[in-house]
């Protein structure tokens, strides 16, 4: 088996979250604000620095990690854990998609910082 493919077994690289780069325009103008809407109208808790955070994945993607300290990514995969394990969340397809894959895209910026 190659290394690339124990890489994505390893990291449950799902092919949506492979092939999804957050790169179409829709998402650059609207991701952080879709997310936003949607943990305000389902009353989740969340706090600005993390949608900052969010904003500064989408902008910047893999350059993201010279904006973002290694505590700041773990701290946004952590409030995206934590989003995941909301019922609101688990019961809703297309946003606990969204979320997993945003996570995907977020843990491979701690594999860039090593």
């Amino acid at each position: 088996m190659s290394r690339f493919i124990q890489f994505l077994e390893k990291n449950n690289v799902t092919l949506w979250g492979f092939d999804n780069q957050y790169e179409g325009t829709y998402s650059y103008y609207n991701l952080s604000k879709s997310i936003k809407n949607f943990l305000e109208e389902n009353k989740i808790d969340f706090d600005n620095k993390f949608i900052e955070f969010i904003d500064v994945v989408r902008r910047k993607k893999f350059k993201a990690r010279n904006h973002l300290t290694e505590k700041d990514i773990n701290y946004l995969i952590s409030t995206l854990d934590k989003l995941l394990n909301d019922k609101t969340v688990e019961s809703n397809p297309i946003w606990k998609q969204i979320i997993e894959s945003f996570k995907l895209a977020s843990k491979n910026l701690i594999v860039f910082l090593l």
